[in-house]
């Protein structure tokens, strides 16, 4: 018997062990506020070096899955030209010009235009530029933008 179970009833103990109480207060916050800390730090002590490691051998084999699932499916990934110039390092308007000069073809989703983004990597393929690689840094505090860590 827990400490407080003997401090209530014999009834009370029942009851209160056949339902969870709603978790508040101060001691409630301060603890949570503690494992989150200590959820971030284990992040930024363990993971991120792990990751940073893993990142040259986990980029190309990402990129092989997604394409070979699009693929399969039959379905292309489609972005806007600000993120196809992301994706490029390069200005909105070399990606409009490269549409207009044909060497990207335009999709368009309500009036929006769009490329293809496995279009985009064949052409830098094509003009000797590397595909871009994803800084695991950027992408885990987009990720977590909702949360707060440190």
């Amino acid at each position: 018997m827990t400490v407080a179970e003997s401090q209530l009833g014999d009834g009370d103990a029942k009851r209160s062990l056949g339902r969870r109480s709603a978790a508040s207060g101060p001691a409630y916050e301060g603890l949570r506020e503690l494992l989150r800390d200590a959820a971030c730090s284990v992040v930024e002590e363990v993971v991120e070096p792990i990751v940073k490691k893993l990142l040259p051998f986990i980029v190309p084999e990402m990129k092989s899955i997604l394409e070979a699932q699009a693929a399969a499916q039959g379905t292309a990934v489609y972005v806007s030209i600000k993120r196809a110039a992301e994706i490029m390092d390069a200005h909105p308007a070399t990606v409009r010009r490269l549409i207009r000069e044909g060497k990207l073809a335009p999709y368009f989703l309500k009036s929006e235009k769009r490329v293809k983004v496995g279009d985009v990597h064949a052409y830098m393929a094509r003009e000797g530029a590397s595909s871009p690689i994803i800084s695991v840094d950027e992408r885990a505090r987009a990720i977590m933008s909702g949360r707060r860590c440190g």
